[in-house]
């Protein structure tokens, strides 16, 4: 997989471009120019063929980057299970299937034995990092960094964009949602350390539209690293545009009714690099999510 982005740091801003696969080890980048100046050019990889194929295959054997347990208690008694996301990996026919209180994604756990236990009386969960039994090779392999930038840098010039830079004219709260599912790469760029969407904006940037926003409401939040017992591993974020081609197939029905923000080219531009973005990007998300949720901003 491979990124491309340029970035102009005398005028704080970046970009990300799409990249065309032609399937024979060549590929190529397209960036948008978005703004008038300088900026420099530049291509990762982000991980290879090789490296999806190893991480399948542990996958395949069982790995889940998590050891997970489940536990029930009752007033009698108290008894710990194993917990496993694929039905496949579970060493037992008798199973308690959890999927449905998981909120439709697939979990189960071993189901007790003890006297007077039964699988309603699952309380708790409880998870710790599992590592993983790797040969000195795929030990080697595995530590070698996943990801790497391209030595060479292309510098260019950027010659007038209108009003120096792309802008929107739009509020992001009237945004038909549908269009959030539709919008092609870039969907937004980096200006003067401020990111900005290219088919609307944002009015909530401050902590007082955040009170006046959310007085009186209801919020619910759910999501992979929020919720304790969901796997994860250091180097599977290629699978960023598989889940993205997932959700848009699953969303078809009620997209009308439901936004989607595409942060990948966020990420990308802003150059991060760790398994979690930055608290700073994070809070630009948060501020574009609520951009499509409240309609004024207190001054």
């Amino acid at each position: 997989m491979v990124v491309v982005w340029m970035k102009d740091m005398k005028n704080g801003a970046a970009s990300a471009g799409i990249v065309k696969d032609h399937d024979n080890g060549t590929y190529t980048g397209i960036l948008r120019t978005l703004w008038t100046g300088r900026a420099a050019m530049k291509a990762a990889v982000i991980t290879s063929k090789e490296r999806i194929d190893f991480t399948y295959d542990i996958l395949r054997k069982g790995y889940q980057g998590k050891s997970i347990n489940c536990i029930f208690r009752s007033t009698r008694a108290v008894e710990t299970t194993n917990g496993y996301m694929d039905i496949n990996n579970m060493k037992t026919d008798n199973l308690c299937n959890f999927t449905s209180q998981y909120h439709g994604v697939p979990f189960y756990c071993g189901k007790p034995k003890g006297e007077g236990l039964r699988c309603v009386d699952w309380t708790q969960v409880s998870c710790r990092l599992k590592k993983m039994t790797l040969s000195s090779n795929e030990q080697w392999f595995y530590e070698s960094r996943a990801s790497e930038n391209l030595p060479d840098v292309i510098n260019i010039t950027i010659g007038h964009v209108e009003g120096d830079t792309a802008s929107a004219s739009r509020p992001c709260y009237l945004q038909d949602p549908r269009n959030t599912w539709r919008a092609t790469p870039p969907v937004g760029f980096s200006y003067q350390h401020t990111w900005r969407p290219l088919s609307c904006f944002s009015n909530i940037k401050t902590t007082n539209s955040y009170h006046h926003c959310l007085a009186n409401r209801t919020l619910r939040l759910y999501g992979d690293s929020t919720d304790g017992c969901k796997p994860q591993t250091t180097q599977f974020g290629m699978w960023g545009p598989v889940y993205e081609n997932i959700l848009k197939q699953e969303f078809v029905g009620i997209n009308n009714r439901v936004v989607y923000l595409d942060f990948w080219d966020m990420t990308v531009a802003l150059e991060s690099t760790a398994n979690h973005p930055s608290s700073q990007i994070v809070k630009t998300m948060l501020d574009m999510f609520f951009g499509y949720v409240c309609k004024t901003e207190l001054n």
